[in-house]
């Protein structure tokens, strides 16, 4: 189900029109359990505005770190990644 939702992100239409948005994680040191709902928001005002969210639990979590902000941002890819 991951590939998904990486293969949505992933594409040209997502990189101009959408944002991916951390609404919320969790951490629990003792199960080792880490869960991340993230939310797709289409940000074109011409179209039909579409809403998603996402589960995302991962099992065996050491640590977690990186997630500061809210706002995923786009990055620009290089043509040989």
């Amino acid at each position: 189900m991951i590939d998904v939702l990486i293969d949505k992100t992933n594409t040209e239409e997502f990189y101009q029109n959408c944002n991916l948005i951390l609404e919320l994680y969790s951490f629990n040191a003792k199960t080792k359990i880490a869960e991340f709902v993230v939310s797709i928001n289409q940000v074109s005002y011409d179209e039909f505005v579409e809403y998603e969210e996402w589960k995302i639990t991962c099992k065996n979590t050491e640590k977690i770190k990186g997630f500061d902000f809210d706002l995923f941002m786009p990055y620009p890819k290089n043509e040989n990644s």
